[in-house]
């Protein structure tokens, strides 16, 4: 709608959308297993490929990437 693209509206999108990745479940048991990987030395790449052949997905039902992975442990 036009009245969403306020900065407010933003703000309160974006909100939404942090609230609902940090509350799904798949999101929470993936962050603690790339946690893991990466603390055995695994790159970025190799995490996402490692999550993905186990069946993670993310947040939107995708195949994670390396970006995803480091944005999944910065927000961990």
């Amino acid at each position: 709608k036009p009245e969403n693209f306020s900065d407010q509206g933003r703000a309160k999108g974006a909100s939404s959308m942090k609230a609902k990745a940090a509350a799904n479940m798949n999101n929470r048991r993936a962050v603690g297993y790339a946690t893991a990987l990466k603390a055995q030395g695994l790159a970025l790449q190799a995490i996402a490929d490692r999550l993905n052949a186990e069946g993670y997905e993310t947040a939107k039902g995708k195949q994670f990437e390396a970006m995803t992975v480091k944005r999944l442990l910065d927000k961990g």
